[in-house]
């Protein structure tokens, strides 16, 4: 894992996240709490993926 990797908000969730209104430590330590476990697969990749200028769904294609 990235230390960039990105924190995945489940729809219900994001409203709550996305309010400015919401900093209370308490409050912030809630939305923490509610961010179920991840189920993502970690898969080696190509070093395409290391360069901004390649897009496209292939990159996400298993290295050989």
């Amino acid at each position: 894992m990235h230390d960039r990797t990105p924190l995945i908000i489940p729809g219900e969730l994001q409203a709550d996240w996305l309010d400015p209104r919401i900093t209370g430590k308490a409050d912030v330590q809630g939305l923490i709490d509610a961010i179920p476990e991840a189920h993502l697969v970690p898969r080696v990749v190509g070093k395409e993926v290391g360069s901004v200028r390649n897009n496209g769904p292939q990159l996400i294609n298993p290295a050989e």
